[in-house]
């Protein structure tokens, strides 16, 4: 993420962790293995955003309310 600043919410750890199985990517030479998304809320002053494309579907601000899950979307309403 590019931002001129950007601030770690006073937590300073994951808002919320989704932990799940990734198949065997054979292309890759991968097996089947466990993958971990670490959740982090930020604030930041600009929203120009540099991603990896390879390794992102999709990307989007979203109020707490749209969150992809309801746990995850409670733990930043919490904040």
């Amino acid at each position: 993420m590019a931002a001129r600043r950007l601030v770690a919410l006073p937590r300073h750890r994951p808002v919320d962790i989704d932990i799940h199985e990734i198949p065997a990517n054979p292309a890759k030479g991968e097996p089947t293995h466990w993958h971990a998304d670490f959740h982090f809320a930020c604030w930041a002053e600009e929203s120009r955003i540099s991603i990896q494309p390879e390794e992102i579907v999709a990307f989007a601000w979203l109020p707490s309310a749209d969150l992809s899950t309801s746990r995850l979307a409670a733990s930043v309403a919490a904040i």
